[in-house]
Order: structure tokens, then sequence, then C-alpha cells
């Protein structure tokens, strides 16, 4: 047994294949499908290439658009809105650390991706909605906000 495998260790070493140990262990019958093509010459580094631009793409795809411009004003509308969402504010908020704007309120407002739909002020029934967005009738007050208080 020792000179066997030292013989597969030599073989391997060598270059040459493995002897066979029977001819049915590598006879492998498959009904191929004359529409399916298989392209088993494709390695590995391609095939995580093809993933990796796949995941780019869908990434893409996924990422949301833009609701501000790069001087904070709401692209669908125009309007240049305060975080307080009341269209006559002339600015509430502490100077914006990038931009100065007083404008901002947690976070900038130039090129973000978000927007408030809606406030409520606590120990009241207001809420306060986005004059932006397409609101239908009483359905900013059905926004669930306990679920945000607890």
């Amino acid at each position: 047994m020792a000179n066997k495998s030292t013989h597969e260790n030599m073989a391997m070493k060598e270059g040459t294949e493995k002897p066979k140990e029977s001819e049915d262990e590598y006879d492998l019958d498959f009904d191929i499908d004359v529409d399916v093509q298989l392209d088993l010459d494709v390695s590995e580094r391609e095939l995580k290439k093809i993933e990796k631009l796949e995941a780019k793409t869908r990434k893409k795809q996924k990422k949301q658009e833009r609701k501000y411009d790069n001087d904070g004003i709401h692209i669908e509308t125009g309007m240049d809105l305060c975080d307080c969402l009341n269209v006559a504010c002339e600015g509430c908020f502490m100077p914006c650390r990038k931009c100065s704007s007083e404008k901002c309120g947690d976070e900038c407002r130039r090129n973000r991706r978000s927007q408030y739909e809606a406030y409520k002020i606590e120990g009241t029934n207001t809420v306060v909605a986005n004059p932006t967005m397409n609101w239908k009738e009483g359905e900013p007050e059905k926004l669930k906000f306990e679920t945000f208080y607890n």
C-alpha cells in the first residue's frame, strides 16, 4: 500500500492523471437537451466577475432617486421647503454644517434621497403633513405614530 501511494504522489507531481479505478466511475449517462448549451469553459474568476457586475446593476436599479437637488430645492415641486414642513417658514433650524442653510433639519437637504412625510406634535393630536406629497383626504392623520413612541 505504501508503494501505491508513493506511485500516486509521483504521478501527481509529474502532472499525469491518476489511473482510473474502473471505467464506470467516469461514465455518466446524461440526456442532454439540444436546446440547453453548457459552457464548461467559463472559469470561476469569470463567473465571479459576472456576478459582481450583475449585483452592481441591481444596486443601481434599486437606488432611490433624489428628492432634493444640489441647492436643497425639492425637485418635483421646485419648492424651497423647510424641514418643519411650513411653506411660509424662512428657516427655523440651526445653520446646517454642510450648506449653512437654516432649512435643513437633522440631515442636509442637498441631494437628499428622502423626505419627511409628516410629523406629530407631542401632547396634541396635530399632524403636520408634507405639502409636496400627494395626500388623500385625511390620510396623514391615519399614520401610526404610536409605533415610534412605544
